[in-house]
């Protein structure tokens, strides 16, 4: 994987952390943020030091950095790919119970987003040998049929939700009178609203409306469209 200037900007920090006392502070916002690289670029063992010099204060903050680890370990070439698919469920898992337990935290339609972009690009692409592609031409093994299935209306509900969240959110929370110092300054608004909302989101979105369109008329998803997940297409 390939490093923006960004990303390496936040990598120097491990300098310092590396040596740093348990006792230093990094700002809750920073450290997330760190562990998210940390996680992308496969780096498990700066994350437990991480973890070791400024532990985990909430519970979304421990959900974080444990997906963060699982992530890491999911993409280390020295387990065997028995256990670094047995990372990659487990870590699904843990973002699932993240979403389901944190209703109302403004970060999840990021984690909605970056869960179905696992399921969508991850599971069905690496662990499923392209399992999209062999079902879109017809030709799927059966584990591959059922993969496909399964994930593409989890991701699609996921992504549905996600683009209603931030919806809510771009209304609501620039008039907070924290917004300003809290977002904006921190640059986890044009995070927010830009990379995802604007973006990664809708891109995702619409791969996953087209790959629940390829679901068969008589597949269950169809039965009912009153789904309570995805409020535009209820009858």
């Amino acid at each position: 994987m390939t490093m923006n200037g960004r990303d390496l900007w936040i990598l120097l920090l491990l300098t310092a952390l590396w040596a740093a006392p348990a006792t230093a502070q990094l700002p809750q916002r920073s450290q997330d943020r760190l562990i998210e690289v940390l996680a992308d670029h496969g780096m498990g063992e700066l994350i437990d030091r991480l973890a070791q010099t400024h532990p985990a204060e909430n519970p979304v903050a421990v959900a974080l950095l444990d997906i963060a680890r699982l992530q890491a370990r999911s993409s280390d070439p020295r387990l065997e790919p028995s256990d670094r698919a047995a990372a990659s469920k487990q870590m699904a898992d843990v973002m699932r119970g993240l979403i389901k337990d944190h209703h109302e935290h403004e970060q999840r339609p990021l984690w909605q987003t970056n869960l179905a972009q696992r399921l969508l690009f991850t599971e069905l692409r690496v662990a499923k040998e392209y399992a999209a592609e062999f079902y879109e031409f017809g030709v799927p093994r059966d584990d591959q049929r059922r993969a496909f299935e399964s994930t593409v209306v989890e991701a699609l509900e996921l992504l549905a939700d996600a683009e209603l969240g931030f919806f809510h959110l771009d209304t609501h929370l620039p008039h907070e009178p924290d917004h300003q110092a809290k977002r904006v300054a921190t640059g986890l608004w044009d995070r927010m609203i830009q990379e995802y909302y604007k973006h990664k989101t809708p891109f995702l979105l619409a791969h996953a409306a087209y790959y629940t369109a390829l679901l068969g008329n008589d597949y269950p998803y169809y039965k009912d469209l009153n789904n309570r997940l995805i409020p535009r297409q209820r009858k």
